[in-house]
């Protein structure tokens, strides 16, 4: 409650922005309300997951999820209340349709929900999505390729073990973390994935609020020597490397959320 109360303070609106990068992140990448063909198949996908009563074998390797404890979970609960929500989802397909990364990294890949909509943003972009459940890379997978989509490398592997492995030519342009929500694990893998964003890289941090923890873990990053800007939202940060974008660090939050901040006064 503590971390929502100071997000909420700190927000501020659309109608308080000025700056038109901001806008412009505002305008192409936070809308959610733009609509694409894609969501159509996407949003029936999750429905048909959000019913399946197949389930999976469960062993927690990171933090963990609060609200889903058992070892064995269904796909449907998986689905409700484990994978990122339409609205984030969105969000992803916006930024990647926008900023067009070639190299895309995502760290727990769960159902595969969010992979899917990232690789419909852009079919020439390559994901590689890192899962330490077989069980969950292989329905990911199979989801993938009902959907036709050839553009992600599904990986089984720890996140530190796959950043083990990397090749010094392996860049990526945007890189997506959600998986192990606490300070330490989240510190490492930013200093670990240094040598392998590239100048102009955006990160996005899942779950910024989740705990005291997680929202450490974000003011620490967004004071790299390396970030130019940052926005922080109720649900995730972004985090801008490119040099040439205004060195900004904005706290957003939905106009609705804060109805008397409407441009009237200064």
């Amino acid at each position: 409650m503590k971390i929502w109360v100071s997000y909420y303070l700190r927000a501020k609106t659309i109608y308080r922005i000025h700056s038109p990068f901001l806008y412009e992140i505002y305008a192409q990448i936070l809308r959610v309300d733009r609509y694409f063909y894609d969501f159509v198949k996407l949003e029936k996908l999750r429905s048909q997951l959000q019913s399946s009563s197949q389930t999976i074998n469960f062993i927690e390797f990171g933090a963990g999820s609060k609200k889903l404890k058992d070892t064995v979970r269904s796909v449907n609960k998986i689905a409700k209340v484990g994978i990122s929500s339409i609205d984030q989802c969105r969000v992803l397909f916006n930024l990647v349709d926008h900023f067009k990364p070639a190299q895309i990294l995502e760290f727990g890949t769960s159902l595969g929900i969010s992979t899917l909509y990232m690789a419909c943003a852009r079919k020439k972009s390559k994901i590689t999505t890192v899962e330490i459940n077989q069980e969950l890379i292989a329905l990911a997978s199979a989801n993938a390729k009902e959907m036709g989509l050839k553009n992600v490398d599904f990986v089984c592997s720890t996140f530190e073990d796959y950043i083990q492995s990397l090749k010094a030519s392996q860049i990526f342009d945007f890189i997506y973390l959600d998986g192990n929500h606490s300070f330490e694990a989240t510190c490492n893998y930013w200093e670990q994935l240094q040598p392998f964003v590239s100048k102009s890289g955006i990160i996005m941090l899942d779950d910024i609020h989740w705990s005291e923890g997680m929202f450490l873990a974000w003011e620490h990053l967004k004071k790299h020597e390396r970030v130019q800007a940052s926005i922080e939202t109720q649900y995730f940060g972004l985090l801008f490397l490119d040099k040439n974008v205004p060195n900004i660090h904005h706290v957003h939050i939905e106009y609705w959320k804060k109805p008397w901040q409407i441009g009237l006064f200064s």
